[in-house]
């Protein structure tokens, strides 16, 4: 499936007329769109320790990061695009962090949470689109949405294991623990929406660099129908399956599918390069287990 749609979306693009494109792509935009990339991260390993520690499990902030950026670069290179959040829930319970159960949990909260608040964001555009007299972009918020609950759901259902409803009761107790009262609500929405400036930063910077105008509609209806294509479990990294959301987008949004294309490719690569400490964290901690292994199988 990958592979047909990234084909799709390589026609959509125009072929060796997009390739020449990304080739002339301005380095100074690129770099900006992979710098946001440090302050994304951040942000939702923040996100995620909060989370964490609302649920009574101890997780500090360099740990944190360091697990996000292992699990970014898993999601952009491994089906399904869900095995790092996956391993960093297994590897925050199995290190005496917190109870497994409650290590899903934040996880599967910290994930909806940001899920949301792109549904958010989704529904100012709709909202703009309607006053604009957008009649054919509304619509494509409506889409969207769908889209958002559709991950969301997904997300949720990866938590609740062979018992549905008492796993949903357990999820939802937590979710509230998370939320609740005004305080850490405000802490939520506050992270939440600074990583959403990241993700909408990036891709305008990418679009900068291929030299593609982004009006606030395609900001705010088109982007998000590209992030949450991606983060449906059916693709690599959301390779092809996000490159196919913009083409389908982009026209509803009076701009060529071919922009839409380019800018989701070039977007997804950035972000896959953004991930790639997770690489350096991987090995590090390869190296710390063989060192660990031949300091207690050597001679005595």
């Amino acid at each position: 499936m990958a592979v047909a749609s990234l084909a799709l979306a390589w026609d959509l693009a125009g072929g060796t007329q997009g390739l020449s494109r990304l080739g002339a792509a301005d380095p100074g935009w690129l770099a900006l769109a992979l710098a946001s990339t440090v302050p994304m991260q951040l942000l939702s390993a923040a996100r995620w320790a909060f989370t964490a520690q609302r649920l009574g499990a101890t997780l500090d902030a360099a740990t944190a990061v360091r697990e996000y950026y292992v699990a970014s670069l898993l999601n952009a290179t491994m089906p399904a695009g869900m095995a790092g959040d996956a391993l960093r829930a297994w590897r925050h319970g199995r290190a005496g962090a917190g109870r497994l159960r409650v290590a899903v949990h934040a996880v599967v909260i910290e994930r909806a949470a940001g899920q949301v608040a792109l549904a958010v964001v989704v529904l100012a555009g709709v909202a703009l689109a309607i006053g604009g007299g957008a009649e054919r972009a509304a619509p494509l918020g409506l889409v969207v949405v769908g889209l958002a609950v559709a991950v969301v759901a997904v997300v949720g259902l990866a938590a609740l294991g062979t018992r549905p409803r008492r796993a949903l009761a357990a999820l939802g107790a937590d979710a509230a623990r998370a939320f609740w009262p005004a305080g850490p609500l405000l802490t939520q929405v506050a992270l939440s929406a600074a990583v959403i400036a990241c993700y909408l930063g990036c891709f305008a910077a990418v679009a900068g660099a291929l030299g593609v105008a982004l009006g606030p509609l395609a900001l705010l209806l088109g982007v998000p129908a590209v992030l949450y294509a991606m983060a449906l479990p059916v693709s690599i990294g959301g390779f092809g399956l996000r490159e196919v959301a913009a083409a389908a987008a982009w026209p509803l949004l009076d701009r060529p599918p071919a922009d839409g294309v380019l800018c989701a490719l070039v977007y997804g690569l950035v972000v896959l390069a953004g991930s790639l400490p997770g690489a350096v964290v991987l090995a590090v901690d390869r190296q710390a287990a063989r060192s660990q292994s031949n300091s207690t199988s050597g001679p005595i």
